[in-house]
């Protein structure tokens, strides 16, 4: 829409949302574009849906790797009596728009445990218990969209060490939720599932 001189930013407006295929499209004002005229443009975006999925896959990634306990398992393998641990992980995310979607986020986790001497020569067992959370907002053209996320995990532990080698292994579960709001959308997801990681390695005295 060209208007021939100035007029209000609210004089038009959109009967409801524009969506086509991926993209959503927000009616945008500029005052003066021309030199003598304001004008009403279409500006399209990454529709809200695909941006919840993509951020919550980013945050799902991201408290992941905040919740692993993988480097305090090793150290419990490594040690041939009782072991304890309690860690607090934090970490950052953002995104350009290089990647399609600008974002930026956070995420904590507290992870702790404890393995103990099993009776068996070289074998410790034990548990990891992991608590996350995650804060984001994308930038979208329906305005800034909120994205939140939580994590728990429980796994079960098993090692053994001889002499200079020792191996250990881990399996449980964990549960991830997330909920977005944005101007169009407010929708929450989650997903959940078995986790296993082995490691081995030698000790160095």
């Amino acid at each position: 829409v060209r208007v021939g001189g100035t007029t209000a930013s609210g004089a038009f407006a959109l009967a409801g949302p524009v969506i086509q295929g991926g993209y959503e499209y927000v009616l945008k004002y500029l005052v003066d574009y021309s030199g003598t005229s304001d004008g009403y443009f279409l500006q399209s975006g990454v529709r809200q849906e695909i941006a919840a999925i993509s951020g919550a896959a980013m945050g799902s990634s991201a408290l992941g790797a905040a919740c692993s306990s993988a480097e305090s398992r090793i150290d419990a393998a490594k040690n041939s009596r009782r072991h304890g641990w309690a860690t607090g992980n934090f970490g950052s995310l953002e995104t350009d728009a290089d990647s399609g979607l600008v974002s930026e986020g956070d995420s904590t986790c507290v992870n702790t445990g404890m393995t103990f001497a099993s009776g068996l020569p070289g074998v410790n067992m034990g548990f990891s218990l992991s608590l996350g959370s995650y804060d984001g907002t994308l930038s979208l053209i329906g305005g800034a969209s909120t994205l939140e996320g939580s994590r728990f995990g429980a796994e079960a532990i098993v090692s053994y060490a001889k002499d200079m080698f020792f191996v250990t292994a881990a399996a449980g579960f964990a549960n991830q939720d997330f909920e977005f709001k944005g101007s169009l959308l407010q929708s929450t997801g989650g997903a959940s599932g078995l986790t296993a990681n082995v490691a081995a390695g030698v000790r160095v005295p």
